[in-house]
């Protein structure tokens, strides 16, 4: 099984389970939440990715999985993209924000296709995100003159957003519009 493939599966079960269960106050009080923060780690940086793409279609903007993915994925982003917009629209959604706070805090090894995927995401994405939390996690591979470079021309319009979102926060502004250049 992918880790794509296991990411998906994966986050449909966390996403269903704390839209049935009663409050928790952790995602690892969830067996699937547990699950993802176990998981190997190019599993975790494939839950991170799909729960992007999500919140960015989500958002408007059609990141979808290309055409010639196989079934079982394509099957499997469907449900996913189900159980999202309910939560999306649940008083828990603050759930699925936590487990992705609990995965960006872990020092990932991310690619260039993985940045450049995150930060696309980030831009179309950024008020239904965690935002901050996102950027703080690519600091260190942003911090590579290469990466930095490569992924140029997708954090300066993420500088113009997040002047423009977070313009009465003016200490969190202030970090925020630091981090890519940190």
């Amino acid at each position: 099984m992918t880790p794509e493939l296991q990411a998906l599966g994966l986050l449909t079960s966390y996403c269903t389970k704390f839209l049935e269960e009663e409050w928790k106050s952790r995602p690892s009080e969830y067996a699937t939440g547990h699950a993802i923060l176990q998981a190997d780690p190019q599993v975790q940086i494939a839950v991170i990715r799909a729960a992007l793409r999500h919140i960015a279609r989500y958002n408007g903007f059609d990141l979808l999985v290309d055409e010639s993915t196989d079934q079982a994925i394509l099957q499997a982003d469907t449900q996913f993209r189900d159980v999202l917009n309910r939560a999306m629209h649940s008083y828990k959604r603050d759930k699925f924000d936590d487990i992705l706070i609990q995965l960006y805090k872990r020092k990932l090894s991310y690619t260039l296709e993985d940045i450049h995927a995150m930060l696309q995401a980030l831009n179309n994405g950024f008020s239904h995100l965690p935002a901050q939390a996102l950027l703080r996690a690519l600091a260190s591979p942003l911090a590579n003159a290469e990466i930095l470079a490569a992924c140029r021309s997708e954090l300066e319009p993420l500088r113009a957003t997040a002047n423009w979102w977070l313009q009465y926060r003016t200490a969190e502004r202030r970090k925020f519009l630091n981090l890519p250049s940190d």
